[in-house]
């Protein structure tokens, strides 16, 4: 079901090039992290139309540690392979996130507008059974304009395949950035808090105009 990834968030590279494949069906250890099948090493691509965006630097790295960005914050994980949600709620979580899991789209769709949920940024796979993370990302961003959100909520899309075609088709979706796997833990809670941090500054900013 779903894409068929091995996981090696915050794993050091050469422990990373050792652990056997996984899917979401498989009981993997807990200490795997997320990886394509296709790669054994562990890196990250940001995907924005027609560019790739640089590694993060140490400076954005810095803003995973900062408990005013990281405290209450609410980060949805919409993934179909258990290994790969409990290796992302178990980063996020030790950064001070709280974490909220989706199997599927639809399931990442129906807790994203759940009343009871405030979600700060979406981790959003691409290849999901029942509805893939394209179609979830377009009726998140059609229900926030239906709902007249003041800012957008950060999409991050998550997939193996980086050929520019995939991430374009996410950016086109409405996805902010696009995260080829394998990626690095660092990377990752890197990328989280940057895009986190510049919604609450939107929201501010917006906030005190109107």
């Amino acid at each position: 079901v779903g894409s068929k990834f091995t996981f090696n968030v915050g794993l050091l590279r050469d422990e990373a090039s050792s652990l056997p494949a996984s899917s979401s069906s498989s009981s993997s250890s807990s200490s795997s992290s997320p990886t394509s099948s296709s790669s054994s090493s562990s890196s990250l691509s940001l995907g924005t139309p027609n560019q790739s965006s640089p590694p993060a630097s140490p400076s954005l790295a810095s803003l995973t540690l900062s408990p005013s960005l990281t405290n209450g914050k609410v980060i949805l994980v919409v993934e179909d392979n258990k290994v790969n949600q409990r290796v992302l709620q178990r980063h996020l979580e030790a950064a001070g996130y709280k974490v909220l899991v989706a199997n599927d789209g639809k399931h990442g769709v129906e807790i994203f507008f759940d009343k009871d949920h405030s979600i700060d940024l979406v981790l959003m796979d691409i290849e999901m059974p029942v509805m893939n993370g394209l179609e979830a990302t377009r009726r998140i961003r059609r229900g926030e304009e239906e709902k007249g959100h003041v800012t957008s909520t950060p999409i991050v899309g998550l997939s193996g395949n980086a050929r520019q075609v995939h991430i374009d088709e996410g950016i086109l979706a409405g996805m902010d950035k696009f995260l080829v796997k394998p990626y690095s833990k660092e990377s990752l809670l890197a990328t989280v808090a940057t895009l986190i941090a510049q919604k609450t500054k939107e929201s501010t900013t917006k906030s005190l105009t109107e």
